[in-house]
C-alpha cells in the first residue's frame, strides 16, 4: 500500500504527476521519493522527518516540491540523485555533491555525523578534485565514483560495506584503495542495505559487505562469500557469464 505523499499522488492508482516531466532519473528511500526533471530541478515528496527531503522544516510533503534551486546549486542543474534509508545525495552538472537527511553514521560525508535539513555541498577536495559521475546509497552508507574511476565511500561500516578494510564508520568520504581493486577504473557502483558492488570499465565485479541475509541466503555472489571474519578489503572474481547474477 502506498501512503498519500510517498508518490505525490492522492490514491493508490498508477498515474502521472501533473506538471512534472522527469528526466529518467528518480530515487526512492524509505517513505520518500525524489525526481530530477528534464530542466535539472530536484523534486521531493513523502516523509522528511530527518531532513531527507531537503526542504528545511517540512516534515511531510504530500506533493512534489522543489528542493534547492539555482542559488543553492551555483546555477548548475542537478544530474543524479540517490536515496538511502533516511538520506539523500545529489550530483550537479559540474560534479558537485550535495547531501541532506540523517547523518549519524557519516552517510552525508560532511565530516561531523550531524543531520542536515537542507542540501549541503560536500567539499570538492574530498574527492581529490575529481568530479563525481555516479552515486549510490545504502541504509546508512554512500558510495561515489569519480571521473577518474576511483571509488569513495562514507557512513555505516558494520559489515565492511565501505570496502576500506575494517568496520569503522567514516564521517567523511574515504577513497577505497585502488590496489584492492586491482588498479581498475571503476565506472559503476551500487549499494545494498549493508553491502556494496562496483564494476570496472572492463566489466569485472567486486562485492563487499554483509554476505548473508540469512545463514543460507548469500547476497554477494552465488559462488563466493567476500565478507570474512576479519572484514578484509574487497576481493575480485572474474566477470564471466557463469558467475554473473
Amino acid at each position: 500500500m502506498l501512503a498519500k505523499g510517498l508518490t505525490g499522488l492522492d490514491s493508490e492508482r498508477t498515474a502521472s504527476i501533473p506538471g512534472v516531466r522527469a528526466r529518467a532519473m528518480a530515487a526512492c528511500g524509505v517513505y520518500f521519493t525524489v525526481a530530477v526533471t528534464e530542466d535539472g530541478e530536484l523534486l521531493a515528496c513523502g516523509f522528511g522527518g530527518q531532513g531527507q527531503l531537503g526542504l528545511g522544516a517540512v516534515l511531510h510533503q504530500q506533493q512534489p516540491a522543489r528542493a534547492g534551486g539555482p542559488e543553492l546549486f551555483a546555477n548548475q542543474r542537478i544530474r543524479l540523485a540517490a536515496a538511502g534509508c533516511c538520506h539523500l545525495v545529489v550530483v550537479a552538472e559540474d560534479g558537485a555533491v550535495y547531501t541532506c537527511g540523517r547523518g549519524d553514521c557519516g552517510q552525508l560525508g560532511l565530516g561531523d555525523g550531524q543531520p542536515r535539513r537542507r542540501l549541503t555541498r560536500v567539499p570538492q577536495g574530498l574527492f581529490a578534485g575529481s568530479h563525481v559521475v555516479m552515486i549510490s546509497c545504502g541504509d546508512t552508507h554512500t558510495m561515489a565514483v569519480t571521473a577518474v574511476g576511483h571509488v569513495w565511500t562514507c557512513g555505516g561500516n558494520e559489515y565492511g560495506q565501505l570496502g576500506v578494510g575494517d568496520t569503522a564508520n567514516r564521517l567523511g568520504f574515504t577513497q577505497v584503495d585502488a590496489g584492492h581493486l586491482g588498479g581498475a577504473r571503476i565506472v559503476m557502483a551500487a549499494c545494498g542495505w549493508c553491502h556494496s558492488v562496483v564494476v570496472s570499465v572492463e566489466g569485472r565485479v567486486w562485492t563487499f559487505g554483509a554476505g548473508w541475509y540469512e545463514p543460507t541466503v548469500p547476497q554477494l555472489s552465488t559462488h563466493t562469500f567476500l565478507c570474512t571474519a576479519e572484514h578484509s578489503p574487497p576481493h575480485v572474481y572474474p566477470s564471466t557469464p557463469s558467475i554473473h547474477w
